[in-house]
């Protein structure tokens, strides 16, 4: 037969198995639309304490642009109008799994975590009746020939910012939320690419010594600055 004092104990334990329980499935949970310098896209969160939080998502981002760049060149006294076209096209696409610690219990929050890094800058220059350079090498006018470049980055880039979610306080379901922070994706690599009945004349160490030109620009573009604005719902 137990005793008062086992009685209560046993009623303790059990009461705070059941509160623990209650709290643990008691997760806030929240979906939520946002844009910014990764582009458009959603975001999934999950509250684990008052003051973690995870969170994924996704942005992407699609532009292209199109120009002609003309120049004047003088041929027996004539003025002869010659065309180039170039066109660029920025694929953005990006997973993201970050935890948000909110210090203060509150809507600000410090976020870190890791993006899946799937952007690409793409590049493209017809020589038309122009000329265009490619390393050392400069194409006859009117050459047929098709310059493609591809600009690729590290696939995983480490993620740190700051940020505020007014869910943390806010008694509606709907909340805004905003993030800062820098996406460390590392030395981007290019890639060339010619086409065109006359890419065969174009030299190997040429089209090298483009690729090295271009791979030496771009290689302090390690970093990519994240911003957000979003409006998510809380269930």
């Amino acid at each position: 037969m137990k005793t008062l004092s086992q009685r209560i104990l046993m009623l303790s334990i059990a009461t705070g198995l059941s509160l623990s329980a209650g709290n643990a499935m008691a997760v806030d949970i929240g979906l939520g639309a946002k844009a910014g310098t990764l582009g458009a896209g959603l975001d999934l969160s999950v509250g684990v304490t008052p003051k973690l939080a995870l969170r994924g998502g996704f942005s992407q981002f699609d532009f292209n642009y199109a120009d002609s760049i003309e120049s004047e060149t003088s041929s027996q006294g004539a003025s002869v109008s010659s065309t180039a076209d170039y066109t660029t096209t920025f694929e953005f696409n990006t997973l993201a799994m970050l935890l948000d610690y909110h210090p203060f219990a509150s809507g600000f929050r410090l976020t870190a975590g890791a993006m899946l890094n799937n952007n690409e800058l793409r590049g493209t220059a017809v020589a038309g009746d122009q000329t265009i350079e490619i390393g050392n090498y400069t194409s006859t006018q009117g050459a047929d020939l098709q310059a493609d470049v591809s600009i690729t980055f590290p696939k995983t880039a480490p993620y740190l910012g700051i940020g505020y979610d007014s869910s943390r306080y806010s008694k509606s379901g709907f909340s805004f939320a905003y993030d800062i922070g820098v996406m460390f994706h590392g030395e981007p690599t290019a890639t060339v690419t010619l086409s065109g009945d006359d890419a065969a004349g174009v030299p190997q160490e040429d089209i090298d010594r483009e690729v090295a030109n271009i791979n030496e620009e771009i290689s302090s573009f390690t970093i990519y600055p994240v911003m957000n604005l979003g409006l998510s719902y809380t269930f």
